[in-house]
């Protein structure tokens, strides 16, 4: 979620919106638990099943949610 408000910013605005932030994790988690050290670090805490992926659900307009982290 950290490296979202640092690279999330898809339009280029300096403003992250809900719907970028969503998009990027839900692009980035599947990638992060591909890698190894990160794969372990899930299946050590019993939580790896199948591919792990971000899951958000929402109603309503999109907003502003937070300015990019420099």
């Amino acid at each position: 979620m950290i490296d979202a408000l640092h690279r999330g910013d898809a339009g280029g605005n300096g403003v992250i919106s809900v719907s970028e932030f969503v998009a990027y994790v839900q692009k980035l988690v599947p990638r992060l638990v591909k890698g190894p050290r990160v794969r372990a670090e899930v299946v050590s805490r019993g939580a790896m099943g199948d591919d792990q992926s971000a899951r958000f659900g929402g109603r309503g307009e999109d907003f502003a949610f937070v300015n990019r982290l420099q």
